[in-house]
């Protein structure tokens, strides 16, 4: 029932299989779309967007990214950035905000016939505020949530945001969110408290109109924290309980 996969950057849509079909190509033999990350520097891990080399750079790249990408027919939205404000300052939205602005510019100059988006961390007003006023260019607004994914449907009607978003990235409560052990480590939540989780994330915003839909995470496998916690599927293939739940609400 899932129609659409979401990517964050150039590795993903490069990866072949042993058929010499990228990820744009299998998506498309399955009737699937995609959206296509595009991969933005994070001051987090160094890139100083002070820095008009870097900064250059990373125009061209995209810029590069679009113009091999663009006529696919799997290809549904650009997925420009990912979490790039993450653990940064609200000084600091403006100069990342601005930038991003620039460079879906460059995207729509090189394909004028697909939407862009980007993913910010959670739905905090003062942050869709500062998107508001210095990204106009940006047509879809990605949220990733966790435990307050069910609530972003209520954030997003108390900012100023009144165009489309897209839950970019949606499951159970992450290890940040839990309790602990009396030796500090998080709990893992049940199989049934997954699905709890999952399903009022997807069903409160899939009932919010300016909601276009949803990406749950992590569809595969993911070791993080633990094997299960995140991964809806077993390096083996197996299912875990939520995928069950997922396919009910999607079909």
């Amino acid at each position: 029932g899932g129609n659409s996969l979401r990517t964050w950057g150039l590795t993903h849509l490069e990866e072949t299989d042993d058929h010499g079909r990228d990820l744009l190509d299998r998506a498309h033999a399955q009737g699937l779309t995609v959206a296509a990350g595009i991969w933005v520097g994070h001051p987090r891990h160094g890139f100083d967007y002070n820095d008009q080399t870097q900064v250059e750079t990373q125009r061209r790249h995209v810029q590069e990214i679009v113009r091999h990408y663009k006529d696919h027919p799997a290809l549904l939205v650009w997925g420009l950035g990912n979490e790039v404000e993450m653990q940064q300052d609200k000084e600091t939205y403006p100069q990342i905000f601005e930038e991003l602005n620039v460079l879906a510019r460059i995207i729509k100059e090189e394909d004028p016939h697909h939407p862009v988006m980007t993913s910010i961390v959670g739905a905090d007003p003062d942050k869709i505020g500062a998107i508001t006023k210095h990204y106009p260019e940006l047509d879809i607004l990605g949220i990733n949530a966790y435990g307050s994914a069910r609530h972003v449907q209520k954030k997003i009607k108390q900012s100023d945001w009144s165009g489309p978003y897209i839950l970019t990235e949606f499951g159970p409560n992450g290890p940040w969110e839990r309790d602990k052990t009396s030796w500090g480590v998080p709990i893992e939540p049940t199989p049934l408290e997954k699905i709890e989780m999952y399903n009022s994330s997807y069903e409160a915003n899939a009932a919010s109109p300016q909601c276009l839909g949803s990406y749950a995470f992590r569809w595969g496998a993911k070791q993080e924290f633990t094997a299960t916690w995140f991964g809806l599927l077993l390096t083996t293939g197996e299912k875990t309980p939520p995928v069950d739940h997922l396919v009910h609400g999607w079909t």
